[in-house]
């Protein structure tokens, strides 16, 4: 894995390319990713937490640097470029970060609107998301 080489990323999943400093990575957004990421941040609504992420809060765009971190090598990978991503992250980044964001909800929310057409059970998805959130901790 080298992060100065762009990641493999499967667009039809809405992974996303962003490069943050000299590292190329990926990121798609999961609603389990959101509930993570809004535990995390202390975000008490969607459009708070999309508000920290489009206005790029430092704290919260770190977090879900880590959170929604993508890479086709594998989760490994994933973290590699992540970690090395935040690293590298300054204000001069939020140019691409902002594109990034706007583009990983948009498949997000495209993707939410085909799952509602068909049979998708919900309830199965928070209850993962649930489990994986550490109170106070972003993670993966």
């Amino acid at each position: 894995m080298n992060p100065k080489e762009p990641p493999l990323l499967n667009a039809a999943r809405g992974e996303v390319p962003v490069q943050i400093g000299n590292v190329h990575m990926g990121i798609a957004v999961s609603f389990a990713g959101l509930a993570r990421l809004s535990r995390a941040s202390g975000a008490d609504t969607m459009q708070g937490l999309y508000a920290r992420l489009l206005g790029f809060d430092a704290w919260t765009v770190s977090a879900a640097i880590k959170v929604f971190s993508v890479d086709g090598d594998g989760e490994e990978a994933a973290r590699e470029r992540a970690d090395a991503a935040i690293a590298a992250l300054t204000a001069a980044d939020e140019p691409a970060w902002r594109t990034a964001i706007e583009a990983a909800l948009a498949a997000h929310l495209t993707e939410g609107e085909i799952r509602r057409a068909e049979a998708y059970d919900l309830v199965v998805e928070v209850e993962e998301a649930l489990d994986a959130v550490t109170p106070g901790k972003p993670g993966r």
